[in-house]
């Protein structure tokens, strides 16, 4: 297979809800609304477009790169308005294209929409179907529990972990490496079995031992590394369901927010490091309703 014909031009993916093509200079607007947003890199050695010109250089990277076939990057555009919504990647291939790091955000309005859920499942089937490749990894920040949550449910398991210092930001972030193995799922590029999505994620332990997570009955339970308590919350057919809590690896409690059938539903509530209410957002079925 000539690897860089497969993936330039990006071929154009299409699930239910959305269209996965290739970026273009026209999508500069959406990309910055995304990009500026400082929710999109809490967890990531990033600064925010301050710009629209921060953006076009962000995008004169990812052309110049898609057309040296050394990534590929789909733009995730909803079939229904046609607007661009966030970003799919395949990026930091082995030299014989067995394995490659996924990178993926989308715009803090879609969240818990399972649009990511929807995307990957497309990336991942022509990564192992079209593409033959053996493996595929994701790097998320270990305090980014809805990313880890999201690839534990589509099958990705933990790895190992790494601390990076930041480029651009000035700290040591701690990684949880995540790893979905080639199987049949994926014959043909087309998965073949139920949604991993719909079961209660498979038991995943850090290097030292530690339990990522516990269910017990319908409640669920995510640690840190260091066994400290990350999250915990009701758990029904696979997805997070009424109240959670979110806690800093310190103990202090982060966040509160309403989960129906994995989707933010009701009101969530963040909290600062001395405790008080930084601020509550409001949501309808993942949509953001109100925020002061």
């Amino acid at each position: 297979m000539d690897f860089a014909a497969a993936i330039h031009p990006v071929p154009v993916l299409k699930t239910e809800r959305l269209i996965l093509r290739g970026l273009v200079r026209a999508d500069a607007h959406d990309l910055f609304l995304m990009r500026s947003d400082p929710r999109m890199i809490e967890h990531t050695d990033q600064t925010v477009d301050r710009s629209i010109d921060d953006t076009h250089r962000y995008l004169d990277r990812m052309l110049d790169g898609g057309v040296r076939a050394s990534w590929i990057v789909w733009a995730i555009e909803t079939a229904d308005r046609r607007r661009v919504v966030g970003s799919v990647s395949l990026w930091n291939f082995t030299e014989d294209h067995a394995c490659a790091e996924l990178g993926y955000g989308i715009h803090p309005s879609f969240w818990g929409l399972g649009y990511m859920r929807e995307t990957l499942r497309a990336v991942l089937s022509f990564a192992f179907g079209t593409l033959g490749m053996q493996a595929v990894e994701a790097y998320t920040e270990r305090a980014n529990l809805r990313s880890s949550s999201l690839l534990g449910h589509l099958g990705f398991r933990l790895a190992r972990c790494v601390e990076e210092t930041g480029a651009a930001v000035d700290r040591v972030f701690t990684m949880d490496v995540f790893r979905i193995e080639n199987d049949s799922r994926f014959r043909l590029g087309v998965l073949t079995e139920a949604s991993p999505a719909t079961a209660s994620p498979e038991p995943q332990n850090y290097r030292n031992g530690q339990p990522v997570f516990r269910i017990e009955g319908d409640e669920s339970t995510y640690f840190y590394q260091s066994g400290a308590l990350k999250a915990r919350g009701p758990f029904n057919d696979g997805r997070m369901e009424g109240e959670w809590r979110f806690y800093r690896e310190t103990g202090q409690l982060a966040q509160i927010g309403h989960f129906r059938a994995g989707i933010k539903d009701g009101l969530w509530i963040r909290f600062d490091r001395s405790g008080a209410i930084e601020y509550e957002e409001t949501f309808r079925a993942g949509k953001l309703m109100h925020r002061p």
